[in-house]
């Protein structure tokens, strides 16, 4: 459960990274934003098969 929470709000603040990047013009705060998202998914990806053998 813990996993799934953190991963959420990796993706979240990803998402709120990013956009704030695009909103001030700025492109370092897009590049870390699409790092968290695409850190979030691969993860979320690789864990997938553990989360649902664990229920």
């Amino acid at each position: 459960m813990f996993m799934r929470i953190f991963l959420v709000t990796l993706a979240v603040a990803g998402a709120v990274v990013a956009a704030l990047g695009v909103l001030l013009s700025v492109g370092a705060l897009i590049l870390i934003g699409a790092a968290l998202l695409v850190v979030a998914l691969v993860m979320g990806a690789l864990a997938a098969p553990r989360t649902r053998r664990g229920r």
